[in-house]
């Protein structure tokens, strides 16, 4: 677990990117593995904490 969200940085820097937001910005609430899925997969769900 300690790697995932690491492994995926230059995925957030793209996400980032394309939304416009410094990712400094962000907080993660919630990191979990899902179901296997072949050729492997990335979820990521955006929202406003307000």
């Amino acid at each position: 677990m300690d790697n995932m969200l690491a492994s995926i940085k230059s995925g957030l820097d793209g996400v980032a990117e394309a939304i416009g937001q410094d990712d400094s910005e962000w907080t993660t609430h919630t990191l979990s593995r899902g179901p296997v899925e072949k050729g492997g997969a990335v979820y990521i769900e955006i929202g406003d904490q307000s």
